[in-house]
C-alpha cells in the first residue's frame, strides 16, 4: 500500500508499480494485504482495520474487535484468513470475515 494524493493505492513491492485504485472504505492507513484468489482478498491497518473484497474491486469494512495495528495477513482462501498485529494480537476468521476471533498462539 502507498498514499498518493492523500489517496491509497495497492502497488506492486518490486517495482512499486501502481496496481489500480480503490475506492477503500476507511481513512486510516493500511499496512498489509493477501489475497486468496483473483477476486477474494483482504488489507489491513492502523487502529484494528480490516476491509475485504469478493469481487477484487468493491472493498467494505469488517469488524476486527481490536484497536491495534494490523501488520500482517494471510489468506488461505475466501472463508479463511489470519490477521496479526502489535502486542501479539493473532485474528482468524473462518467464515469469510463476516467475524474475527483472537486466535492465540500455541505455547511451547
Amino acid at each position: 500500500m502507498e498514499r498518493r494524493r492523500g489517496r491509497q493505492h495497492l502497488a506492486h513491492e518490486r517495482r512499486r508499480r501502481l496496481l489500480g485504485q480503490p475506492d477503500l472504505p476507511t481513512p486510516n492507513r493500511l499496512l498489509a494485504v493477501a489475497f486468496a484468489d483473483s477476486q477474494n482478498g483482504w488489507a489491513a491497518g492502523n487502529v484494528g482495520t480490516i476491509v475485504h473484497t469478493t469481487d477484487g474491486s468493491t472493498w467494505s469494512t469488517q469488524p476486527s474487535g481490536v484497536t491495534v495495528a494490523l501488520n500482517g495477513l494471510f489468506a488461505l482462501d475466501a472463508a479463511h484468513a489470519w490477521a496479526v498485529g502489535n502486542a501479539g494480537t493473532i485474528l482468524a476468521t473462518t467464515n469469510g470475515g463476516a467475524s474475527w476471533t483472537p486466535n492465540p498462539a500455541a505455547s511451547p
